[in-house]
């Protein structure tokens, strides 16, 4: 069953940029593994001082596979080193038919 796994961070102050950088740092390197689908950084329309990644994979074990890797784990910390330690980490079954992927 395929997946979304998102991240939702809150950056600490003057660390916007960096944040961002590594954020599509890992995503880049998500996309490399077996089971991506896409993926993508967001970033709310208000000033709240959030942003966050979505990445659709084909099964949980395709994700949790690309999370346990040694270059993974050693982004992961260089982002928990930029942002504040309360942060939401999800994942989520895609459950219907999804549609126009394409008009992305």
């Amino acid at each position: 069953m395929a997946i979304a796994r998102q991240t939702v961070v809150r950056h600490l102050p003057g660390a916007a940029k960096k944040v961002e950088d590594v954020l599509d740092r890992l995503e880049a390197h998500y996309a490399t593994f077996p089971g991506y689908m896409f993926g993508f950084r967001y970033q709310p329309t208000d000033d709240a001082g959030e942003m966050g990644r979505i990445a659709l994979w084909r099964s949980l074990a395709d994700a949790d596979h690309a999370a346990q890797q040694t270059h993974t784990i050693a982004l992961r910390a260089e982002l928990n080193s930029l942002i504040h330690e309360k942060h939401i980490e999800r994942v989520l079954e895609i459950r219907g038919k999804p549609q126009k992927l394409l008009g992305l």
